[in-house]
C-alpha cells in the first residue's frame, strides 16, 4: 500500500512540474543589429519567442514602433524551437530613441501567458563629413588638342544630308499627289429563288439543333418566321403581320393541295402553343414539324426560275425633227424700160442741165 501511495505522489509532482513549465521556461526577447545609425540606414529589429510548448502567438502592432519610422519588411521564421520575427525600418529624423517593451501573448487551450520584451535605446545621426580636407578652388581650363575633320568627311556628311533631304522631298511630293481611284469590280450577287432561300434557312435552323438543347421557343419562332416569309413572298400575302387563322383563311382561296395546307396549319398551331402557352411537345413532334415545313415548300414550289432582276434604264429622249429650211424669196424681176420712158427721162435731164 505504501508503494502505491508513493507512485501516486510521483505522478502528481510530475503533472505539477509539466503544468508549470510554460510560465517559467518560455521567454521573449528583442534586439537591434546595432545601437547607432546614420540617416538612411536600415534598422533591423529581431523578436524571438522560445516555444517550449505549442501555443498561438499574438503579436502587437509593429508598423511604427517609434514616431517617424517607416516599415520596409516583415517576415517570420521558425528555427530550433524558436519563433523569430525580423522587421526592417527606416528613420530619417536624427536623435535618440527608445523602442518600447512589446507585449506578446502566448495562447493555449488551458491558459494565456503575457510576456514582454525589454526596452532598447538607439540613436540616429547625420552622415559624418570629412572636414580635414579643405575646399579647393575651381580647376583651371585645359587646352584640348583639336584636329579638324578631313574634307572627305565633310563631303560624306554633305552627301548624306542632301540624300536625306531629297528622300523627304520625294516622299512629301508623292504623298500629296492625287491617287487614281480604281473602282472595285462589282460582282453580281447570285439570285436565289423563293423556295431555295426558304430551304437554305431551314437547313441552317436544323444545323443549330435548338430543340435538342431545350431551346424550344427559339426553335419554333425561327421555324414559323421562315414559313411566314415564304408564304408572303410566294403568294404576296401579309403573313408576317397576320395570325395563324388569318393566314389559313387566305390560303384556302389559293390552289393548294389540301394535305399540304393541313400540315402547314398544324405546324403553325403547334408553334403558337409553344410560344404563347409554353407547351412542351414530344421530341418526335419537333422533327415532324421540320419535315412538314420541307414538305410544304416542296409541294408549293414552282418549276419556273425567277427572272434575274434587270436594271431599269432611262428611255432615250426622242430626237426633235429638224425644222425645214425656209425657201428663199425669189427676186422681183426688173421691168424692162420702154422707148417712151427713155424719151421722158432724157427730156428731164435736158431740162435740168438748162436750168443749171
Amino acid at each position: 500500500m505504501s508503494a502505491v501511495n508513493r507512485h501516486i505522489k510521483i505522478l502528481i509532482y510530475a503533472a505539477f512540474a509539466v503544468a508549470s513549465v510554460p510560465a517559467s521556461a518560455q521567454s521573449v526577447s528583442a534586439r537591434l543589429d546595432r545601437a547607432a545609425y546614420e540617416i538612411g540606414d536600415e534598422i533591423h529589429l529581431t523578436l524571438t519567442v522560445d516555444m517550449v510548448q505549442p501555443a498561438m502567438v499574438v503579436w502587437p502592432d509593429l508598423t511604427a514602433p517609434v514616431q517617424g519610422m517607416e516599415q520596409l519588411d516583415d517576415r517570420i521564421d521558425t528555427l530550433d524551437g524558436q519563433l523569430v520575427r525580423k522587421l526592417n525600418y527606416l528613420q530619417f529624423d536624427t536623435g535618440s530613441y527608445r523602442l518600447p517593451a512589446f507585449p506578446i501573448l502566448l495562447v493555449r487551450q488551458s491558459d494565456t501567458s503575457k510576456l514582454a520584451t525589454a526596452e532598447i535605446a538607439f540613436t540616429v545621426g547625420l552622415v559624418p563629413v570629412d572636414t580635414a580636407d579643405a575646399l579647393r578652388p575651381i580647376a583651371a581650363r585645359r587646352d584640348v588638342d583639336y584636329k579638324p575633320i578631313p574634307w572627305l568627311m565633310y563631303g560624306i556628311i554633305g552627301f548624306v544630308i542632301l540624300a536625306l533631304a531629297g528622300f523627304l522631298f520625294y516622299r512629301y511630293y508623292w504623298s500629296r499627289r492625287p491617287k487614281p481611284v480604281v473602282a472595285a469590280p462589282v460582282r453580281p450577287l447570285p439570285v436565289k429563288s423563293i423556295d431555295e432561300h426558304a430551304m437554305d434557312r431551314l437547313r441552317e435552323l436544323e444545323a443549330k439543333k435548338l430543340w435538342q438543347r431545350e431551346e424550344l421557343k427559339a426553335y419554333y419562332i425561327e421555324l414559323t418566321d421562315i414559313l411566314r416569309e415564304y408564304v408572303e413572298r410566294r403568294y404576296t400575302e401579309p403573313a408576317l403581320e397576320s395570325t395563324t387563322e388569318e393566314i389559313l383563311s387566305r390560303l384556302k382561296h389559293r390552289d393548294l393541295p389540301a394535305p399540304s395546307l393541313e400540315s402547314f396549319g398544324a405546324t403553325l398551331r403547334l408553334a403558337d402553343l409553344v410560344k404563347f402557352a409554353k407547351a412542351r411537345p414530344m421530341p418526335d413532334q419537333h422533327q415532324r414539324a421540320m419535315s412538314e415545313a420541307y414538305a410544304f415548300i416542296e409541294a408549293t414550289r414552282t418549276a419556273t426560275t425567277p427572272a434575274t432582276p434587270t436594271t431599269l434604264t432611262t428611255p432615250a429622249t426622242p430626237t426633235t425633227p429638224a425644222t425645214p429650211a425656209t425657201p428663199a424669196t425669189p427676186a422681183t424681176p426688173t421691168t424692162p424700160a420702154t422707148p417712151a420712158t427713155e424719151a421722158a427721162a432724157n427730156s428731164r435731164e435736158t431740162k435740168k442741165s438748162g436750168e443749171a
